[in-house]
């Protein structure tokens, strides 16, 4: 017996163990435990990859003895640059015409030519006085018959040879002369003469003035010539090492270029602790990640619907064009166009208007298509940097939105998800022994941060779009339209102050009953909120609203009566839509009252008219659809009730919660939404619940007058109540057939 119980203790101790695993919720110690055994593990199978092989023995002078294979692709920056270094330097300077040099030359013949027309013109002078003058007065060494020509010409003739002359120098240095050039320029001279019609003498006289002349005029042109160096350099493709490149082969002398390929592939490391720490990191941030969603994650669940619409439209929209964007117009490496992508954005909204497992499926797919697209490995589909990168930001991102979704929360995933960024990029870095000096580290970290808050501006400005586009309300459009400072909520506040408390009680029930069912709080509460609002079209003719005044409904017939309280639900919808209030909101206040009977006026009028038809007197619809708007109905009615009960104990709001779960269910009015008996169950308890806490017992006030009446009562019994009949949608008891006593219809 002894061993059987032993067995027994031992299988229930093990059973209670596989509970606490397979429930994170209730044992996080035994879960988190787990996940740190799975992170040791993985550690192990995977320390001997992260190593990459070193030949730090390797020397200057010696031989290789084995053949050496790029791991990886990286940029050699060195030898691109002396790579643009060697084409700047191949390209010929650039030269242009400066004009001044031929307008000051052409000025000086003019000025020559003047000086010669004065000499000529002395007639006191001899001819040999004329040449001596004449040799002083131009620049230039003449031959002898050229001085003898001049000095007997006369001027007429000396201005045909200006003429000629001034032509063929500005003809020749209009084209440009280089200082290598000169003579090739000056020998053009006797080519422009052949159309000229002059002697020998003259000729002679034009060819020397015209060869001195002709001076070099081209100056270099900084500008052109750097402007053009500069795009010899951008022309050169930048020169990488690629994965697979043969980097030293067998037998082959080592020398200091190999060498420094060698550093920069990383080949030439000892230090195995900063690779050994990066994984390690890079471990338990996968292993954090796992344990929230072990803790908070659902099964994806398939929907019906234009919600996986939605995150196939995120899927396809976010990974096959931005990703592939950002990888086709990458600078330099592939970093460059990875680290600035802001993949938390569209994780983050399908978090917010779909599901945290939506997000996560999501965030997968994104991961697997970046570490495909930004792959430049050879002979490998994925990149595991690019994976894991593209995998931080949306997982640390929709942990931070999960919640209760808002604008601040959404910065604060943003700013989460650069956080994530931020340490996978470290993991990497220091798994790949690169080394991160002070300006690539500064580039890395505001790359990292401006995809986490691009993500969450990017959120911030295309939920509103969404959810316009989709007709899918999300939680910080409810968070919105429950602000007390809404239109129509403060119409409500101000015009029918009894309906906008008895909204608020609702509001309280509902959230608590759809939140037990796993349905949407946040939803019941803002559409009980809105559920009356029509009452503000006749505020009086609510009971909650009448202040102790005499009720108009006394002055009304039923069939009245009935209009005026059917009517507050038109009202409210017509309200609604012209204020462009999403449509799940509509719907609660259009189905609120279902196709429920208004009994105290159709009792009222069958006494008056025993043919009267129960049709006449029901709301005309529609039934409610949603778990929300079921709740929203029984909430409203229980509220209601209660309201008129002068002793609400705990029995008999027990059998009227029962009372009117059972009689919706009898009535039909949940045909139509998918509310289950368990469910209802759970309403029921969540209702009780929240009502005990609201009708608390009180305590018993002292006999402050010796009359047997308490302080509260007596202060109560010093206010007389006028004393009138129940009148329409006072919430005074009314009788019904059967003896039974409910609430006057005509108030809700």
């Amino acid at each position: 017996m002894r061993d059987g119980n032993d067995a027994s203790v031992k299988g229930w101790r093990a059973a209670s163990v596989w509970r606490a695993w397979s429930d994170g919720r209730e044992r996080p110690f035994v879960r988190r435990l787990g996940v740190l055994m799975l992170g040791v593990l993985l550690f192990m199978l995977l320390k001997d990859t992260v190593i990459p092989q070193s030949f730090h023995d390797l020397t200057i002078g010696s031989r290789s003895a084995e053949r050496i294979y790029a791991p990886k692709t990286v940029l050699d920056t060195k030898a691109t640059e002396r790579a643009r270094q060697e084409a700047m330097n191949n390209v010929p300077d650039v030269y242009k015409v400066d004009d001044s040099v031929t307008r000051m030359q052409l000025a000086n013949l003019d000025r020559i030519f003047s000086d010669i027309i004065v000499v000529d013109g002395d007639e006191a002078l001899s001819r040999d006085e004329r040449i001596e003058r004449l040799k002083r007065v131009i620049p230039y060494q003449l031959s002898d018959p050229a001085y003898a020509t001049l000095a007997a010409t006369p001027p007429e003739t000396l201005r045909t040879i200006q003429y000629w002359t001034k032509s063929i120098v500005e003809s020749i240095m209009q084209g440009g002369v280089s200082e290598k050039d000169l003579e090739a320029a000056r020998t053009k001279v006797n080519e422009q003469l052949i159309l000229a019609e002059l002697s020998a003498p003259n000729r002679l006289v034009i060819q020397e003035l015209a060869r001195h002349s002709i001076v070099p005029n081209m100056k270099l042109d900084r500008e052109k010539t750097d402007e053009n160096k500069k795009a010899a350099a951008d022309a050169v493709e930048p020169i990488y090492i690629y994965e697979g490149d043969i980097v030293l082969d067998y037998n082959q002398v080592v020398n200091a270029e190999v060498l420094r390929k060698l550093e920069l592939l990383g080949l030439m490391q000892t230090d195995k602790t900063r690779p050994y720490a990066g994984l390690a990191l890079l471990i338990a941030f996968g292993m954090g990640t796992l344990d929230v969603y072990f803790a908070r994650g659902r099964p994806f669940v398939e929907q019906t619907g234009i919600k996986p619409v939605l995150m196939w439209m995120l899927l396809f929209a976010f990974g096959l064009v931005t990703v592939k964007g950002f990888a086709l117009f990458a600078l330099g490496t592939w970093r460059d166009g990875l680290y600035l992508v802001p993949f938390a954005f569209a994780p983050i909204i399908a978090a917010i208007l779909l599901s945290e497992s939506a997000a996560y499926v999501l965030a997968l797919y994104l991961a697997v298509a970046a570490g495909i697209m930004f792959n430049e490995r050879i002979g490998t589909l994925l990149d595991f940097r690019a994976f894991f990168y593209a995998l931080a930001s949306p997982l640390v991102g929709t942990w931070a939105i999960s919640g209760m979704p808002s604008r601040t929360r959404i910065l604060r995933a943003g700013f989460s998800g650069a956080l994530g960024n931020a340490l996978v990029i470290a993991a990497l870095v220091l798994i790949g022994g690169d080394a991160l000096g002070w300006p690539s580290g500064v580039l890395l970290g505001a790359e990292a941060v401006f995809s986490g808050l691009g993500a969450a501006v990017l959120t911030l400005g295309l939920i509103p779009f969404f959810e316009a586009a989709f007709g899918i309300l999300s939680p910080i459009k409810l968070l919105e339209l429950s602000n007390p400072n809404q239109p129509l909520l403060r119409k409500l506040l101000l015009e029918a102050p009894g309906t906008y408390h008895h909204s608020v009680m609702v509001a309280n029930l509902a959230e608590a009953a759809a939140e037990a069912i796993g349905a949407d709080g946040l939803l019941a509460r803002v559409g009980s909120y809105y559920h009356d609002i029509g009452k503000t079209k006749r505020p009086r003719y609510f009971v909650e609203n009448q202040m102790g005044e005499q009720s108009p409904h006394d002055r009304l017939t039923p069939q009245q009566s009935r209009d005026i309280i059917i009517d507050h639900v038109f009202d409210g919808v017509k309200m609604l839509r012209e204020k462009r209030f999403p449509q799940a909101i509509i719907d609660i206040a259009a189905s609120h009252h279902g196709t429920t009977l208004i009994k105290y006026f159709y009792h009222k009028a069958k006494e008056r008219n025993p043919e009267v038809r129960e049709e006449d007197y029901r709301y005309p619809g529609p039934k409610p659809k949603t778990k929300e708007a079921a709740i929203v109905m029984i909430a409203d009615t229980v509220e209601a009730t209660l309201r008129s009960m002068k002793d609400p104990t705990p029995q008999a709001i027990q059998a009227l919660v029962e009372r009117t779960i059972k009689e919706k269910i009898e009535d039909g009015q949940f045909d139509l939404c998918d509310l289950t008996m368990r469910e209802l169950d759970r309403v029921r308890e969540a209702l009780l619940v929240t009502l005990s806490g609201t009708f608390h017992s009180r305590i018993e006030y002292p006999d402050v007058d010796g009359t047997g009446t308490t302080g509260k009562d007596a202060a109560a019994a010093a206010t007389p109540s006028p004393a009138r009949p129940p009148a329409a949608g006072d919430p005074a008891a009314a009788p019904v057939s059967g003896g039974e006593t409910t609430k006057v219809e005509g108030s809700r």
